[in-house]
C-alpha cells in the first residue's frame, strides 16, 4: 500500500508541475489586456476594413473564425505557406466548433521546424490578447501544435495582407 501511495503521490506532483509550467507561460504571453474574440480582434490589429474583411455572420450562423479562409481577401492571395502579416486560419477542433485566426508576427526555423509566433486573442476563450504566442508548424500536414502542449491543430492556411515574404 505505502508504494500505491508513493506512485500516486509522484504522480500527482508531476501534474501540478507540469500545470504551473503551463500556466506560466500563458501569464508570460498574455498582456492581460482584453482583446474579445479573436476574428475582432484580427480585424482590428489589421486596420478594420470591412470590403477585404467582412463581417462572417452574414455567411452563415455560426459566423466561425474558419470562414475568414472563404471570405476575406487582402488582394495578395491565400497560401499554405505562412508569410509575416498573414492572416491563420484554423478549422474547428474538439472543444472548438469555431476555429480561430491570429496574425503571424515572427517566422523562425528551429531544429529544422518551423516555429511561427502570432498576435492573437481568445485562444484560452478568456478574451485575452497573447502578442507572442509561438506554436510548431508542419507545412506538409497542415498542422499546428502549440510549443508547450502536444495538442495538433488543422491549418486551413494563410490570407496574405501583403507582398512581403
Amino acid at each position: 500500500m505505502k508504494s500505491f501511495s508513493f506512485v500516486f503521490t509522484v504522480l500527482i506532483c508531476g501534474l501540478l508541475l507540469s500545470s504551473v509550467a503551463f500556466a506560466k507561460e500563458e501569464v508570460e504571453n498574455s498582456t492581460k489586456k482584453y482583446g474579445g474574440q479573436c476574428v475582432s480582434y484580427v480585424r482590428t490589429l489589421l486596420g478594420g476594413d470591412r470590403t477585404k474583411m467582412p463581417g462572417l455572420c452574414k455567411f452563415a450562423k455560426d459566423c466561425g473564425a474558419y470562414r475568414i479562409w472563404d471570405h476575406w481577401d487582402f488582394g495578395y492571395g491565400k497560401g499554405k505557406i505562412p508569410k509575416l502579416n498573414s492572416v491563420m486560419v484554423l478549422a474547428p477542433y474538439r472543444g472548438n466548433k469555431y476555429g480561430h485566426c491570429a496574425v503571424v508576427i515572427k517566422i523562425e526555423s528551429n531544429k529544422g521546424k518551423t516555429v511561427l509566433t502570432v498576435s492573437e486573442s481568445n485562444k484560452k476563450g478568456k478574451g485575452l490578447i497573447s502578442n507572442n504566442a509561438r506554436y510548431w508548424f508542419y507545412p506538409k500536414k497542415m498542422w499546428l501544435r502549440s510549443t508547450s502542449y502536444s495538442a495538433y491543430r488543422q491549418v486551413l492556411g494563410f490570407v496574405y495582407t501583403s507582398n512581403s515574404d
